[in-house]
């Protein structure tokens, strides 16, 4: 019988989510390179693109309820 291997508390040390719901569909963006740059050069870049995705979708749900 082979020996078992690898870790045996892998869903300790697994990705966490931030939040309630699963980060599970990815979505590709063409950047400048500034942009890119820019946003690369942020503490946590993918929170930071997620956060600005919401708040720019968040203006434009109030702007059109406002209407």
């Amino acid at each position: 019988m082979a020996p078992k291997r690898g870790n045996p508390k892998i869903k300790e040390h697994s990705f966490q989510p931030e939040g309630e719901k699963p980060l599970s569909k990815p979505f590709t963006v063409k950047l400048t390179e500034t942009m890119y740059n820019e946003v690369k050069g942020q503490d946590n870049p993918g929170k930071f693109v997620r956060d600005a995705i919401q708040e720019k979708l968040d203006k434009q749900k109030n702007s059109s309820n406002d209407t």
